[in-house]
C-alpha cells in the first residue's frame, strides 16, 4: 500500500538522520521497488506515488555516494572533497539533509584545504533557513567563511565548480562525476538517475 511505501521512506530519512547510510539506502531501494507493485486508489494517491520514485531516486544516490565516500583511502582527499560536494548537488526533501550535506561538504573541504569550496557552502549554510538546526551550524559556518576569505586558495584540484549552480550540475549515477553540460547521458527508465552513456544497458 502507499502507506507502507510513506513509511519505509520516513524510516530512510531517520536512519539518514542517524548516519545509518547503508540501512538507510536498503530501506530506500525497497521503497523504491515497492513502488511498481502498489496500487493507487486515486488520483492524488498516484501523483504521491508518482513524487515518492523521484524522492527515493535522490536518497538513494545521496545514500550511495555517501557509502562509497567513506570507503575511499585515507589518502585520497580530492576524491573525498569531490564527493563531499556532489552530496550537496542531491536534491534530498528534507532540509535537515540539505544542511547535513552542506555542513559535512563544508568541514571536508575546509579540513583539506580547499577553501574557497568551502566558503561556498559556508556561504550557503548561512544564507539558508534551517530552523532550529541553524542555531548550531550558521556561527559555525560563519566562523569557518571568515577563515576561508583569510585563505582564498584550494589545495586540490577537484571537478566541483564553488561558484555554479548546483541545480545544473548533472551527476552520474554510475561513477558519481558529473556529466559535462554538453555530454550526452542515458537515464533509467524508471527512476530517471542520469548516467554517462557507457551505462547504456546496465541496470540501475
Amino acid at each position: 500500500t502507499s502507506k507502507a511505501i510513506v513509511d519505509k521512506v520516513k524510516e530512510g530519512q531517520k536512519l539518514t538522520t542517524q548516519g545509518k547510510f547503508g540501512e538507510a539506502l536498503t530501506m530506500f531501494r525497497s521503497a523504491l521497488q515497492a513502488i511498481p507493485l502498489s496500487v493507487a486508489n486515486d488520483a492524488q494517491e498516484e501523483k504521491n506515488l508518482t513524487e515518492m520514485i523521484e524522492w527515493c531516486r535522490e536518497y538513494v544516490n545521496f545514500t550511495r555516494m555517501e557509502t562509497s565516500r567513506k570507503q575511499l583511502a585515507a589518502t585520497d582527499l580530492a576524491r573525498n572533497i569531490e564527493m563531499a560536494s556532489y552530496l550537496t548537488c542531491c536534491k534530498v526533501q528534507s532540509k535537515t539533509h540539505q544542511c547535513l550535506a552542506l555542513q559535512l561538504a563544508m568541514f571536508t573541504s575546509f579540513k583539506n584545504g580547499n577553501y574557497v569550496t568551502a566558503a561556498s557552502f559556508a556561504k550557503r549554510l548561512v544564507q539558508g533557513s534551517w530552523g532550529e538546526q541553524g542555531n548550531a551550524i550558521v556561527p559555525k559556518a560563519r566562523q569557518v567563511l571568515a577563515n576561508c576569505e583569510k585563505n582564498a586558495n584550494d589545495t586540490h584540484r577537484v571537478n566541483f565548480d564553488p561558484k555554479g549552480n548546483t541545480d545544473d550540475m548533472r551527476l552520474c549515477a554510475g561513477s558519481f562525476t558529473l556529466l559535462a553540460s554538453t555530454e550526452l547521458d542515458v537515464k533509467c527508465p524508471y527512476c530517471g538517475s542520469s548516467y554517462k552513456s557507457s551505462y547504456k544497458g546496465k541496470l540501475c
